[in-house]
């Protein structure tokens, strides 16, 4: 009777061990599956876009995805669609994932004058070496252009960088626009006159305004340094602009070197 008990009680002791592999294996499985479950993926890291063209991300994960740029007016982002918007670099954000997001120019037939605001003349110089300097007095400095630009010039106040510009002929106008749209946002026009094109732009950093200024003589680009209290609406902003547009217009007439 014994030699049965002790049969019977191994017999016991083998479907309880049965039945705990069969336990510790459904958790381990369910463990295993929760964890995959929760790791989320991205499946793009960086994307290099032209203005207007667009990308798919897709994120995987058990979690609902929540979208974002951190500059939507480089790149702005809809359910996983990424759309460039103006030339720059930001991220997008998928909940904790991000992907870098750089977009280029499908225009560049200008050279933009040296913009770091509140420079000195020895830097703007520095910069400018490789250009011919023709006009030079204690608040402006003027070069010839190269290409399609006919001049460049810089504006000083207290020794610093406060306006810039490059004039160019109306027959690149059409160019000219494009090449700044892709760069800018319009904030507004004003064509009151006839001869007289006016456009009001801002950077995408929004550090400083954008000027474009078209009439029958040329085309002229004025930039200055934004300033809290200001926008395009502000008058003092406005004359300082378009006194920095006659300056450069004036170059325009200067011999281009050939």
């Amino acid at each position: 009777m014994a030699y049965k008990r002790t049969i019977k009680t191994m017999k016991k002791e083998q479907i309880f061990l049965f039945l705990l592999m069969l336990i510790c294996f459904s958790l381990l499985s369910c463990s295993k599956d929760d964890e995959e479950a929760t790791i989320p993926t991205l499946d793009k890291t960086s994307v290099t876009l032209y203005v207007d063209e667009t990308s798919q991300l897709t994120y995987s994960g058990s979690d609902k995805c929540f979208w974002s740029s951190e500059n939507e007016l480089i790149a702005e982002v809809k359910n996983g669609v990424v759309t460039a918007q103006h030339v720059g670099t930001t991220i997008i954000h998928a909940n904790e994932l991000s992907c870098n997001v750089t977009v280029k120019p499908k225009y560049t037939s200008f050279t933009e004058p040296y913009i770091e605001w509140d420079s000195n003349m020895a830097t703007v110089k520095k910069h400018m070496s490789g250009y011919t300097l023709k006009k030079e007095d204690s608040d402006n400095l003027g070069y010839l252009g190269k290409g399609q630009v006919d001049a460049y010039m810089y504006t000083f106040e207290n020794g610093r960088l406060k306006t810039c510009g490059f004039s160019t002929s109306l027959l690149y106008s059409l160019e000219l626009t494009r090449f700044l749209l892709e760069r800018y946002c319009v904030v507004k026009y004003d064509n009151k006159s006839s001869d007289d094109i006016i456009c009001y732009l801002e950077s995408v950093d929004l550090k400083y305004y954008v000027m474009l200024y078209a009439n029958k003589s040329g085309c002229a680009v004025i930039y200055t340094k934004a300033e809290s209290t200001k926008s395009s609406d502000n008058v003092e902003l406005n004359s300082k602009l378009k006194e920095t547009y006659k300056t450069v217009t004036t170059m325009r007439t200067l011999e281009k070197p050939m």
